[in-house]
């Protein structure tokens, strides 16, 4: 007999509460399950029962789990990351747009602008608002020209850059072009017109050199920048003071939030923050000046520099060939920018600071000062024309064939005599004559404050057996001691070399940045004079050179004599004659004979006036013929800042012992 059903069960079933009711009585004793539904019972076994306990258990929790997830998942999207997709909802409709600061302006010593900035406006395109990019390039060539280089550069910036950055399609846009794309914008999509500032060279090729330029970011310089700094910007300096100054011309960019349409044009400006202006630059260098030496140079190819010898700072820099650096800026074509890099005369080459030459005779002071030092000033030679070592056939010859005959140390140098030079070097040595040439800084950098500095060849015993590994010879020697064979100088090498014996034994570091402004003229930073170090020589010994030096220009066969007439001050100078191709034993020079291409270079260094130095230059004129023939262009640079132009406030006042 069935065990009965417990009242409570009974009650349950009477209630009903409007749906089925599913009631399981297990009953131990006969191992079966009564079974409730509605009023109808029936009787299943337990073992049965079971099997369907478990799927239903199983399925239940399934279920569970899954709803638990869904609920995770609505509360991480509607709670924790509410911010973070409201803001990407809001990207839909604004856009935050970087400002570009406007880059500090570079000028004169005396406020002359150098390097300006001008504003043009620029076709620009953002890749993701348009539907077909050929069709939107075609449809804007029927509202304004466009080159198939202009076309070719912006698929190229396309490709390496992201869709959803603006591309600038055409740069420098007239006012009657952006006129009609301002008009034809609604048909447009994607097309924005920007403003931005270039930069702009009023004085093009006389300051190349200075200056320089800035041209566009390439791959190269991001990756040496800072992305955040240059966010905005598309251009960077790439030559001169634009290179070295690039931390100090380049401020920090802003940004503005805007609403933009579906098509990606801007409605409306919700939000800005302005940038930070570049801090403007003042050089040492002096317009007039510069002008005088760029003038004065014409058409021939070489360097000049001229500085201030107590305060190091360069009153003019030339080099030529030069360039054009606007043709790199806003009207950059690759036809402009080829024309000056495949030009086989390396018009972007800076000869003050990357031209390497041998110093020729004006190495010759620097030796004399060094037998000075060693006690041999007062030794004489007698120089017939020739030179020959102990032993050897070979024929070192003297630039004046017939000779000097008897000369003395101050004679060898005014005379510049070759002989007397050739057996001074045999008797120092390589060891001795490497030593005191470095000590004026030759071999190394000068540290004026821009890039790309050469420091040309020191040579010694070591250099030439890591480089050529070859040994040193006693001729190798013999050449070193008149500037010759492996030794090569820049001009401002030449130039700082020659501001120690003018300053009679310190070590001023050359400098071209005068003083950094900031924008509104808020602050002012002055860059001071930097002395690297005091020569630890003899005073007298600097004053004999200066004295020899004064013979060279003065003297009544000193070698730069032409280049006294009616000189109104004393000059201290030195010429020097590099031959650039080597003559048999037996065969005279006839200069007529040789191509001009083959002439020697010229040089001569000069400061004045020689006992209170304000001016100091270098020039290296190629295929100039010889050092005597650059003299009288030195002199000119000298009688136009000493007496032809105007005094005005210097760098001396910065001078680390004023006149």
């Amino acid at each position: 007999m069935a065990a009965p059903i417990p009242y409570g069960l009974e009650r349950l079933l009477e209630l009903r509460c409007g749906f089925p009711l599913l009631i399981f009585w297990i009953i131990e004793k006969e191992r079966s399950m009564i079974l409730f539904d509605g009023w109808m019972a029936s009787r299943i076994p337990v073992r049965r029962l079971r099997k369907s306990q478990f799927r239903l258990v199983l399925t239940v929790a399934a279920v569970t789990l899954l709803m638990l997830v869904l609920f995770a998942r609505i509360f991480y999207l509607q709670v924790i990351s509410y911010s973070d997709f409201a803001a990407l909802s809001a990207n839909n409709r604004m856009e935050i747009v970087p400002l570009a600061p406007v880059r500090g302006q570079i000028f004169d010593r005396y406020g002359i602008m150098l390097a300006e900035n001008k504003v043009v406006t620029q076709l620009g395109i953002v890749p993701s608002h348009v539907e077909d990019l050929s069709v939107l390039l075609s449809e804007i060539s029927d509202v304004i020209p466009v080159s198939d280089e202009e076309e070719k550069d912006f698929l190229r910036a396309v490709k390496r850059g992201s869709p959803f950055d603006m591309h600038i399609l055409k740069e420098n846009l007239s006012a009657r072009q952006t006129a009609r794309i301002a008009v034809d914008r609604y048909r447009l999509p994607g097309v924005n017109l920007k403003s931005e500032v270039f930069r702009a060279y009023a004085h093009g090729e006389m300051f190349a050199h200075v200056v320089g330029m800035v041209s566009r970011i390439d791959r190269n310089d991001l990756e040496i920048v800072n992305p955040a700094r240059y966010r905005g910007l598309q251009h960077i300096g790439k030559y001169g003071v634009e290179k070295s100054n690039e931390n100090v011309l380049v401020g920090w960019p802003g940004f503005e939030q805007v609403e933009t349409n579906a098509h990606g044009q801007k409605i409306r400006r919700l939000s800005r923050e302005l940038p930070t202006a570049g801090r403007d630059v003042y050089l040492s260098v002096d317009f007039d000046l510069q002008k005088h030496a760029f003038e004065a140079m014409g058409d021939r190819n070489g360097a000049i520099v001229a500085l201030e010898p107590k305060s190091g700072q360069i009153l003019a820099m030339v080099s030529k060939p030069g360039f054009d650096p606007n043709d790199f800026g806003i009207d950059s074509t690759s036809e402009k920018r080829m024309r000056w890099l495949n030009s086989e005369e390396s018009p972007l080459i800076n000869r003050v600071v990357q031209g390497q030459y041998p110093p020729g005779s004006t190495i010759k002071p620097f030796l004399g000062i060094a037998a000075e030092e060693m006690g041999m000033s007062d030794m004489k030679i007698h120089c017939n024309g020739e030179f020959q070592l102990p032993g050897s056939d070979h024929k070192f010859r003297c630039w004046k064939k017939k000779g000097h005959g008897l000369v003395s140390l101050g004679e060898a140098i005014a005379q510049s005599c070759d002989v007397y030079f050739y057996r001074l070097a045999q008797i120092l040595g390589i060891d001795e004559i490497y030593y005191y040439l470095s000590k004026f800084g030759f071999g190394t950098f000068t540290g004026v404050d821009l890039d790309d500095e050469l420091t040309g060849i020191l040579p010694s015993k070591e250099w030439k057996r890591y480089q050529r590994n070859e040994p040193w010879y006693l001729a190798d020697t013999i050449l070193m001691g008149i500037g010759q064979g492996t030794t090569t100088v820049t001009a401002l090498q030449l130039a700082h070399a020659l501001s120690i014996v003018a300053n009679k034994g310190l070590k001023v570091t050359p400098q071209i940045i005068s003083k950094i402004v900031d924008a509104g003229n808020s602050e002012e930073l002055t860059v001071q004079p930097q002395l690297d170090s005091v020569l630890d020589f003899e005073t007298k010994n600097f004053e004999s050179a200066i004295n020899h030096m004064e013979s060279v220009v003065h003297g009544p066969r000193g070698t730069a004599r032409s280049a006294n007439n009616g000189l109104k001050y004393r000059m201290a100078g030195k010429t020097g004659t590099v031959q650039l191709i080597q003559r048999a034993q037996n065969e005279d020079w006839d200069a007529e004979k040789v191509p001009a291409k083959l002439q020697p270079h010229g040089i001569f260094i000069a400061f004045a006036p020689a006992d209170d130095p304000q001016i100091l230059v270098s020039a290296i004129v190629e295929n100039g013929g010889s050092g005597s023939a650059v003299a009288p262009l030195v002199r000119s640079l000298m009688d136009h800042y000493l007496v032809d132009q105007p005094r005005k406030t210097t760098g001396d006042q910065f001078a680390l012992f004023p006149r």
